[in-house]
């Protein structure tokens, strides 16, 4: 099998798991507070990537901690902003939102690391905003929250989305400009994120953790969380993007929403309503305009391997 091929399998079961984040978190949210969810969703992430993270990094000196620490808080932010936001808002808001994230990246690379913006890719981030707009007034024009979300929750998402774009943009600026690997900065990233939120624990008043974990269905589902929505998707994304370009990153743009709605579809009995369908169609209109013609490339590439 070709490494085309692999690249496209690794990004396919990578999108796949992160589809069912959405589910993971509000059936998780129903039984813990976001810091406590996000305590627990980190420390088992951790615990399983700290091997090979101490593998892959020989290793810690203070040069890498410092460089390490601002693109952590980003993926700290991340966390905490998407189980926040997506505690008030569907499931499929956060899908679609988190699609513009190859878009936010581009512009935030042009600013800070000085990356080239096309005519093309800066129209498809004008009209990638214009869907994500829409989809953030849909609560009020449609009067309909408990389908399209509220309007509070769908701007932490969006938060969310900014932090994970920052995230992006810090580790491209640390694999090519400082050459760390990849495993390194997404170790680092989880252990200081699962640190920074077991201390906020320790201060903000919750209900107690161990009782509910014994029920081995949330238990599981928190590993499951933990492994197969953080640890697993992030490795098989960066070891695609590696190996392949920056441009498959955005392939997970496109599969993860699709089965991101039948996911939660059938689990939560979310609704698509046509202004919500509307306003996802530009999203995705606005990724394609601005990566689309990269994923053609690499779509050929794999062909003419076979």
């Amino acid at each position: 099998m070709s490494s085309g091929a692999l690249t496209l399998i690794a990004l396919l079961v990578a999108s796949i798991f992160w589809a069912t984040s959405g589910f993971a978190a509000k059936t998780l949210l129903k039984h813990f507070d976001p810091i406590t969810l996000g305590a627990i969703r980190l420390t088992v992430a951790s615990l399983v990537i700290l091997p090979i993270f101490l593998r892959t990094t020989k290793r810690i000196t203070k040069k890498m901690v410092l460089d390490m620490l601002p693109v952590s808080l980003f993926s700290a932010g991340n966390f905490i902003l998407f189980l926040f936001g997506i505690q008030r808002t569907t499931a499929n808001a956060a899908a679609v939102i988190y699609t513009v994230t190859p878009l936010v990246a581009a512009f935030l690379s042009k600013k800070f690391i000085q990356e080239h913006v096309s005519g093309k890719k800066l129209a498809g981030i004008l009209l990638g905003l214009v869907g994500v707009l829409t989809i953030l007034v849909l609560p009020v024009l449609e009067q309909r929250g408990v389908i399209v979300g509220d309007i509070g929750g769908n701007l932490m998402i969006v938060g969310a989305m900014i932090f994970f774009a920052l995230y992006n943009v810090g580790s491209r600026h640390l694999i090519a400009a400082k050459s760390y690997h990849p495993i390194t900065i997404t170790g680092f990233s989880l252990v200081v994120s699962a640190c920074l939120f077991i201390i906020v624990n320790l201060f903000v008043p919750h209900a107690p953790i161990f009782p509910t974990l014994r029920s081995p269905s949330i238990l599981l589902l928190a590993i499951y969380m933990g492994i197969f929505v953080t640890v697993l998707p992030y490795i098989l994304h960066q070891w695609a993007v590696k190996h392949s370009s920056a441009t498959t990153a955005a392939l997970t743009t496109y599969i993860q929403p699709v089965f991101a709605f039948m996911f939660n579809g059938f689990l939560l009995g979310e609704v698509i309503t046509p202004g919500f369908l509307f306003g996802s169609i530009l999203v995705f209109a606005g990724v394609f305009l601005a990566t689309g013609t990269g994923l053609i490339r690499m779509a050929r590439g794999v062909r003419n391997a076979r």
